[in-house]
């Protein structure tokens, strides 16, 4: 991809487009999307008090993915800013 192509990219992307609108206007995937203009959404202190209170109340992590159209275990862990929760095996 061109380098003029990547800087109008993310000026889009600050301005609020989506991975898979940029991905559809560019002709590439929403993973080049992703690795040309840094990951996926930005983690707000609302979001981050929501999925703590989510947890807290016992809710399963998947839930919590699922309910803020986060990715993984991983970016959960990320908003949180410590280690991912024990699972139950």
């Amino acid at each position: 991809m061109a380098p003029e192509d990547v800087e109008q990219m993310r000026r889009l992307r600050a301005l609020g487009w989506t991975a898979a609108r940029l991905a559809a206007r560019f002709g590439c995937s929403r993973t080049t999307v992703h690795r040309h203009c840094g990951g996926g959404r930005r983690i707000t202190p609302a979001m981050r008090d929501s999925v703590r209170a989510m947890l807290a109340n016992g809710a399963h992590w998947r839930a919590v993915t699922h309910a803020h159209g986060i990715g993984s275990l991983a970016t959960v862990a990320k908003i949180l800013q410590e280690a991912p929760p024990r699972l139950a095996a």
